[in-house]
């Protein structure tokens, strides 16, 4: 189910006065987002528990909706994860194509020595650290505004441009030093 930018808004509004069929949509409307921006940024095998979590929130808290229900919801996903993080410490996986899973600790930096020419996706996101990770997930794999990863991570649009900017810099001058 697709919603329009207007109709999330106006389903927000209506979710917030306990309107379960508007909260139903919103739901089904972010389900896949939320579950594809959590594969992003812990373990796959978390990703679908820790979607839950942020619906439960969502269900709990959406009286107190107050501005873009879009940046609200990815706020609380993000809070997720990093109560995820601060209760179970700081891990790092790569995923193989064949599913095996490799936990290469705390550092983010030694998996640079462990790309080949054919650069995962996943692989490229876990060599930078959390914040570089959850801005580029939300800007390009979530697809939000300047102006939404601002207000989701708590910094001014232009401190997302540049930082953006100076990510996408980096990964393609890694990038060129690879192939």
């Amino acid at each position: 189910m697709v919603l329009d930018k207007n109709k999330i808004d106006s389903d927000a509004l209506l979710a917030a006065e306990s309107d379960s069929d508007a909260l139903a949509r919103l739901c089904e409307h972010y389900y896949p987002l939320i579950l594809s921006f959590m594969h992003y940024r812990v373990h796959p095998d978390c990703a679908e528990d820790m979607t839950s979590i942020v619906f439960c929130r969502v269900v709990q808290s959406i009286v107190r909706l107050k501005g873009s229900f879009n940046s609200w919801i990815y706020t609380i996903a993000r809070n997720v994860v990093i109560d995820h993080y601060r209760y179970n410490g700081k891990r790092s996986y790569v995923v193989y194509e064949d599913g095996v899973t490799q936990n290469i600790g705390t550092s983010n930096y030694g998996v640079i020595s462990m790309f080949n020419t054919e650069m995962d996706l996943q692989e490229i996101l876990n060599c930078l650290d959390e914040k570089d990770r959850e801005l580029l997930v939300l800007r390009f794999i979530q697809g939000c505004s300047s102006d939404e990863v601002a207000a989701i991570m708590d910094l001014k649009p232009g401190t997302v441009r540049a930082i953006q900017a100076r990510l996408l810099n980096r990964l393609r001058t890694y990038y060129k030093k690879e192939v």
